[in-house]
């Protein structure tokens, strides 16, 4: 018997700025991709099935439930019902490219299966972090609950510290002076081996130190700019993120792409920074000539986001 009730997309999460400097209590703006989503279905017709992994997470939660150790109230005698009348997470979200492909399917699952949910509106942004952030690291070991989060809600989301905020969202146009795009590195990714290379950098460097302390203030510029509409401020700021990180954290880019990254930066032709952990997957790209940087770095490795003004 068919029960699900929540139907709608949720879509791919994007840390536009903040990237490891988040890590040591820096801002960090993370934002809605409505161009990659995810969605309950019953039958076929998705990229992505998280079918046997859903199965195997629908158990975990009723493990940690029997325990008394799982947060919220939740309803999952409903969702072993769901999963043996077929129901589906199906999602257009690659896996491994820093797009909270996981994110995703907890934001569906606590909002169709969780109790909680119904007076969303009234708990606080810190709880429901931690309570999403618990079904997620069944995926990771730990998380942040910020994919989910924000896929949840939809909306963009300031973080500072501890401290969180939903913001307006700059609305795409049609055409504008700045194109914001995805890079396809075609490299897979690992996130722990590179944050865990980070951390111990951070505290044995004091000059990676005193770059990541510049990067810190290269991103509060850039998410002013771009909540601000300042295309000049948030492009500069963007080329200091760029240098900083080809300069001081070429771990972290693939050898693939590192020579494409300071062609960017010495022709000021496009702007590459990195897209999550980095390592591989996506990166993120600033430009002020799509067109031109389309055609040089493949339209087939190129994702517009959109044009900002």
């Amino acid at each position: 018997m068919k029960t699900l009730i929540h139907t709608r997309k949720y879509p791919a999460k994007l840390l536009l700025f903040g990237e490891y400097t988040v890590l040591e209590g820096g801002q960090a703006l993370a934002l809605p991709v409505w161009d990659f989503s995810g969605e309950w279905v019953f039958e076929g017709g998705g990229a992505q099935s998280f079918g046997e992994s859903l199965s195997e997470l629908a158990a975990w939660l009723v493990e940690r439930e029997r325990s008394g150790s799982l947060e919220g109230r939740w309803m999952l005698h409903r969702l072993r019902a769901d999963l043996l009348s077929g129901a589906e997470f199906r999602s257009s979200i690659p896996a491994g490219y820093g797009l909270g492909s996981s994110g995703a399917l907890v934001a569906a699952l606590f909002e169709t299966y969780c109790t909680e949910c119904a007076r969303l509106e009234s708990l606080p942004l810190g709880r429901l972090r931690a309570m999403l952030a618990e079904v997620e690291s069944f995926f990771h070991g730990t998380s942040s609950g910020v994919d989910p989060l924000v896929s949840l809600l939809g909306k963009p989301l300031l973080i500072n510290g501890d401290e969180l905020k939903v913001v307006s969202g700059r609305d795409w146009a049609a055409r504008g002076r700045l194109a914001l795009f995805l890079f396809d590195t075609q490299q897979p990714r690992q996130t722990a081996p590179l944050v865990a290379g980070f951390r111990k950098r951070l505290a044995a460097e004091p000059d990676f130190a005193k770059a990541i302390d510049a990067l810190k203030a290269a991103n509060d510029a850039a998410i002013y700019a771009f909540l601000h509409g300042s295309a000049d401020e948030l492009a500069e700021a963007w080329r200091r993120i760029s240098a900083l990180q080809v300069r001081h954290m070429q771990e972290m880019i693939p050898e693939g792409v590192a020579g494409l990254w300071r062609e960017g930066l010495a022709t000021d032709q496009w702007w590459l920074k990195l897209c999550g952990a980095g390592g591989g997957g996506y990166l993120l790209g600033l430009t002020a000539d799509w067109d031109t940087t389309r055609a040089t770095l493949g339209a087939e490795r190129v994702h517009l986001l959109g044009f900002l003004d």
